[in-house]
């Protein structure tokens, strides 16, 4: 049952929440906080009104606690260059007040919260500077970045309302995948006058393997380091199909299907401690063949999962 009391811990690899081992179902609603909030960039298109929005957000937290939902998990970055503008940047007071409603709203439908912190996909487009800009201690991205992570752990580390910390969204799909000429986002989304959009992304707007590797060890230290209380997770679907290629010919990619034997091995490789909780993502039916092994979707989630629990993990 739902259950916003507690701290979530690992043993093993299990789950645990009061002395028992956690099973949980829960829902993703990408843009709870900036919804409510009243900052999301589709607020018009989608809702029609700022009011309805945070109305809809209301009603699907109160939703939640009926359907017995353990948990939301949402994008807890300020959003686009545009959203981050609007608020956050104008009045981080506010913004935080009304994070806090947010959260004593979830805590009083004994829903938890898994915030994705926007580590690696956020700041840099503040910044005007490369994607990779993060991993340089000197630059603005680090900085903007860490400074937002810390305020938000710090300010909820006390809070079992958090179920898990997430890095980001997805972000190891990214590996080894040539940013060169490809095409970086419209106008829209960066507030009136701004000077550093881009129309194409660099080669140094490109994360290898490894350099996703060493930051998700160093961003997760970091948020340990604050925090004692809750568990890390990636926020990651898993290693892309052909892994192991792309880390062998990047940037001239020659693309090869991975083995199950090498996939499997660059999934754990891809969720280092300390990690906590491997994050894996599907999306579409059971009835294809995947390209890894020719399995099955079944039979190559089973792999996953008892490569993790064989992990420790």
């Amino acid at each position: 049952p739902a259950s916003a009391d507690g701290f979530v811990t690992a043993q093993g690899a299990k789950l645990m929440l009061d002395g028992k081992e956690y099973r949980a179902l829960g829902v993703n609603v990408p843009h709870l906080s900036q919804g409510y909030l009243g900052t999301w960039f589709h607020w018009q298109q989608i809702y029609g009104t700022r009011e309805k929005m945070r109305q809809a957000i209301v009603a699907a937290i109160e939703d939640a606690e009926r359907s017995k939902v353990a948990f939301i998990r949402f994008f807890a970055s300020p959003g686009y260059p545009k959203d981050t503008a609007e608020l956050y940047l104008k009045d981080a007071a506010e913004y935080w007040r009304q994070m806090d409603e947010l959260f004593a709203l979830c805590k009083q439908h004994n829903v938890k919260l898994i915030p994705s912190l926007g580590v690696l996909g956020k700041w840099n487009m503040d910044c005007g500077e490369l994607r990779t800009a993060v991993l340089d201690p000197q630059s603005k991205t680090h900085e903007a970045t860490y400074r937002y992570v810390r305020e938000f752990v710090t300010r909820y580390k006390d809070d079992p309302t958090v179920m898990l910390w997430e890095l980001d969204n997805e972000c190891f799909l990214t590996a080894d995948v040539d940013m060169k000429d490809r095409q970086a986002l419209p106008k829209g989304v960066y507030p009136e006058g701004a000077t550093n959009v881009r129309e194409k992304f660099a080669r140094e707007d490109s994360f290898t393997f490894d350099m996703l590797v060493g930051f998700y060890k160093e961003m997760t230290a970091f948020i340990k380091g604050l925090d004692p209380n809750h568990l890390v997770t990636s926020g990651d679907s898993g290693a892309r199909e052909e892994s192991m290629s792309r880390r062998e010919t990047f940037p001239n990619f020659k693309y090869r299907d991975d083995t199950v034997r090498e996939h499997l091995s660059n999934l754990l490789e891809s969720q280092p401690e300390p990690l906590d909780v491997f994050s894996i993502h599907f999306a579409g039916n059971f009835t294809s063949t995947g390209k890894v092994g020719k399995l099955p979707p079944l039979d190559f989630l089973r792999a996953y999962v008892r490569a993790i629990h064989a992990a420790r993990a």
